[in-house]
């Protein structure tokens, strides 16, 4: 972990620090890309085949969990308000313009796969940008005496400018402090590991109050700033159930094309090669005391293989707080409403509800920081997070009707509940609501008598 500020230096190896946490990202991105035998390559050579190929069976799990907590988390755009209510409209503009769940989106898959996300606010034509950066590119610098207390930011990365026969690397990077940042550009010796000449550049004053790199972490301890990898907990589970389903594979190849017995009479020699091979046709004479030809058969005992492959999977489950639900595998009457769904999910809800807390904090600064950028000062943001999941119309519509009835809610809040609206909508709504209920006024009966009035006692 860095502890001071130009850290990139002639003469150091790159990357400057973090090389464990880099190395994880390596890999994470080879399981990304599907190249799992790259990662789990010890594993999978005990999947040779007989030709000297190795079966690899890539299971696409760590794409799907990235994906699948991120559309729990940003899949379903929250409302952003302002206290402020003139300043609503700049709001709704600036979170259009950054793109902002979208970008969180995305961030939040590296939180989940890298274990920490990263996001970087620049200012062109005098208007804010949001972007996500790799989190193999972020080292932060922070106080000797707390690892927790981050003083600035360095993004670093390298890029070839030559050939993949001839490369010629070259460095580029940014320092991001409280205020300001600094551009950075580096040089490497001929083994592209060492820097050779570093340059760095001006800084610039943002006018903003915090730097414009903005950390996201997963899960982690008090001794420590960078979250944890949901493959740190799964790895060895996912390898071992790879090589379990190539190990299936093995031997259904070997049922598929078993060897064969018999009398040495069925046998032929090939003139040119010299080797023998089975005669052909469907006929095989046995003679007395001969063996009869057959195939060479054994048990696989592919049924044990597979109970326990589904072990391993349950194991998957509770390493990564997923279960079968999140990714859509539901049995009949399992899921009959919305609130039956969320008890199947109550493990990975739990797991995003721990990125809200992360990501609620990270998207006011950025929304904050952002207005800065533009010479905007923004009154206090409140975030409306949705769950990402089915919406039961008939379960909410009957809770609301429940709770109007016992008292304890108006039916303003319940139609912005139920609508998912506010403001000028909702009042426009609401002003519909009370014309149909008047239109809706029983008449008073036809031919109805007048009433009559009783002489008053005297």
């Amino acid at each position: 972990m860095l502890t001071t500020l130009d850290a990139i230096k002639v003469g150091i190896s790159f990357p400057p620090s973090d090389k464990e946490r880099i190395e994880t990202c390596a890999q994470v991105d080879l399981l990304l890309e599907g190249d799992h035998g790259a990662v789990f390559r010890e594993s999978f050579l005990r999947l040779m085949r007989d030709d000297n190929t190795i079966i690899e069976i890539d299971l696409p799990w760590l794409r799907k969990t990235r994906l699948v907590f991120a559309d729990l988390l940003c899949g379903e755009p929250g409302r952003i308000k302002a206290t402020d209510e003139g300043q609503q409209a700049y709001l709704d503009e600036l979170v259009a313009r950054l793109d902002v769940w979208r970008t969180l989106h995305e961030a939040c898959g590296d939180t989940v796969s890298y274990g920490d996300g990263v996001l970087r606010l620049k200012r062109r034509n005098g208007l804010a940008e949001l972007q996500t950066q790799p989190p193999s590119y972020w080292y932060p610098i922070v106080a000797e005496n707390d690892v927790r207390d981050v003083q600035a930011h360095l993004l670093a990365w390298k890029i070839n400018q030559g050939t993949t026969e001839t490369p010629k690397w070259v460095g580029r990077g940014e320092q991001h402090g409280y205020g300001w940042w600094q551009p950075i550009s580096f040089t490497f010796d001929y083994s592209g590991e060492r820097v050779a000449a570093v340059n760095y550049g001006q800084r610039l004053e943002t006018g903003a109050t915090l730097p414009l790199v903005f950390h996201a972490p997963n899960w982690r301890t008090s001794k420590e700033l960078c979250g944890h990898s949901i493959f740190a907990d799964a790895d060895s589970i996912l390898s071992e159930m790879e090589v379990r389903l190539g190990q299936m594979a093995k031997v259904l190849d070997k049922h598929t094309d078993p060897g064969m017995y018999g009398a040495e009479g069925g046998l032929e020699q090939d003139p040119v090669t010299k080797e023998w091979r089975v005669k052909g046709g469907q006929f095989y004479a046995v003679g007395e005391g001969e063996v009869p030809p057959g195939y060479v058969v054994w048990n696989g005992d592919l049924v044990n293989a597979i109970e326990m492959y589904k072990i391993m999977r349950e194991e998957l489950y509770a390493a990564t707080d997923t279960c079968p639900a999140l990714f859509g595998k539901l049995e009949a009457g399992m899921a009959e409403s919305g609130s039956a769904l969320k008890r199947l999910l109550i493990s990975p809800l739990a797991a995003v509800n721990r990125l809200r807390l992360t990501y609620d904090t990270v998207l006011k600064q950025i929304l904050r920081t952002a207005a800065e950028l533009e010479n905007v000062k923004l009154s206090t943001v409140t975030v409306t997070w949705r769950d990402g999941l089915p919406e039961d119309p008939m379960e909410a519509s009957q809770v609301e009707q429940t709770r109007i009835a016992a008292g304890n809610t108006s039916v303003e809040s319940s139609v912005a509940r139920l609508d998912n609206i506010d403001g000028e909508e909702l009042d426009a709504e609401m002003a519909k609501i009370e014309k149909d209920n008047a239109t809706k006024q029983p008449p008073p009966p036809a031919n109805t008598p007048p009433a009559v009035v009783l002489p008053a006692k005297v």
